[in-house]
């Protein structure tokens, strides 16, 4: 039903109120109706109700100039009018219609006192045969109107035709002072738009910005947790030879610095490196310059190969499957790389949003941004699944069998 149970009437732009039923917003707004006739409560508007609108938009109606009322202008009761205008029009494109309806009632422009209103399509007929004017004077406010014969007489008394000159001089000056101010009003909107894209960057950079802060917040703890971790596992190792150690009747305690020595250390990035993976005597880096080098790990501890670049923005995970190398980035990408030839053959547009962590498992490679896990077929590079939503970043990635664990903030799923 599209009737308001306030007025009875067809909704005129229905809202929805606290109680959940809905109702004109000019009857909510005139305060004649306090409570919801159905059940009581208080009424307050909520939000428009598109839906309904929309219904009541496609009614089809008859222009306001095809109807006359039945008992008088008080009557609220309306039939077709037989010389009004035939046309039956949507509701939602009745004012639009009305607006240019030739049966809409009009004036004539030399006289609203001595000619009669008229439909707009009798206008022009009318004009042919008007003889009535009005002064020259009249947009000053000269209230004359008559015969053209009478205009004559009434311009050797009109206040304002001798000051003609000086009023069509003002009227020279006013239309300067518009133009000018049409041009201030233009400059400042041209103003208002730069400031709004201003204020657009700034957000982005303050966002961009608390992004960055708070993956090097998160990494600080990762790094410290494992830290934490590297030096219980090498308390338990020192513990575990020196029990050997009393066993085998060997005395002495183990030195720790023998077992984890620095045998060399890799030089070329120009920022903070963020993830590395190891395949046999290669290590791969990736930086926050945004570029990965591919490293010696056993003779010179050097850059072996070109620095692979392809991404606009920190690489933050790493991984070699099967000769290839895969990239994930802050640019929302992962690149796949020949480590054979130092190429990228192929791009993915992973995510909405950093790619965090990469693992794979037999055919398939497992990504991580935020609050999502996708997983990709190795050899078409093709979405395979997006995996339920997460709570927060998925920050790390690990597979053991047929088990895919994801590290997220303050929690392993």
């Amino acid at each position: 039903m599209l009737f308001c149970l306030l007025c009875n009437n067809v909704f005129r732009e229905p809202y929805i109120c606290t109680c959940g039923h809905t109702f004109c917003q000019s009857c909510v707004l005139s305060h004649k109706y306090d409570v919801c006739p159905v059940d009581s409560i208080q009424l307050a508007l909520v939000v428009a109700n598109i839906a309904v609108a929309e219904q009541v938009g496609e009614l089809l109606v008859h222009c306001r100039y095809g109807c006359q009322s039945k008992g008088g202008d008080a009557s609220d009761d309306y039939e077709v009018a037989p010389h009004g205008c035939p046309v039956v029009v949507k509701m939602s494109q009745r004012h639009n219609h009305e607006l240019e309806c030739e049966y809409a009632p009009t004036q004539c422009p030399n006289s609203a006192t001595l000619c009669p209103v008229m439909q707009k399509k009798d206008l022009p007929e009318h004009l042919k045969k008007c003889k009535h004017v009005k002064c020259p004077h009249s947009k000053y406010n000269c209230p004359f109107e008559g015969t053209r014969e009478e205009l004559a007489e009434h311009l050797e008394n009109c206040r304002y035709e001798g000051l003609k000159e000086y009023l069509q001089k003002t009227d020279g000056h006013i239309a300067l002072l518009q133009d000018e101010l049409k041009r201030k009003e233009e400059e400042i909107e041209f103003l208002r738009t730069m400031l709004a894209k201003l204020s657009e960057k700034l957000e982005n950079i303050d966002k961009t910005t608390s992004l960055r802060l708070q993956q090097i917040e998160d990494q600080q703890g990762q790094f410290q947790e494992r830290l934490g971790d590297a030096h219980e596992g090498i308390r338990f190792a020192v513990d575990e030879i020196e029990h050997v150690q009393a066993q085998l009747g060997v005395t002495g305690t183990m030195d720790s610095q023998h077992l984890y020595k620095c045998k060399g250390t890799f030089v070329g990035h120009e920022g903070p490196v963020w993830a590395l993976t190891v395949q046999g005597e290669v290590m791969c880096s990736g930086s926050s310059d945004n570029t990965i080098k591919v490293w010696d790990t056993v003779a010179n501890y050097k850059c072996i190969k070109e620095t692979l670049v392809g991404h606009d923005g920190i690489v933050l995970a790493l991984s070699i499957i099967s000769g290839r190398l895969y990239s994930g980035s802050e640019d929302k990408t992962i690149c796949v790389w020949n480590l054979s030839t130092n190429e990228m053959i192929h791009k993915i547009n992973a995510h909405d949003n950093p790619v965090c962590a990469l693992a794979y498992s037999e055919d398939f490679l497992f990504s991580g941004s935020l609050k999502s896990i996708k997983v990709w077929n190795l050899q078409t590079h093709a979405l395979m699944r997006d995996l339920p939503e997460q709570n927060h970043w998925v920050r790390a990635l690990a597979v053991h069998g047929k088990q895919l664990f994801s590290g997220s903030y303050k929690a392993i799923m």
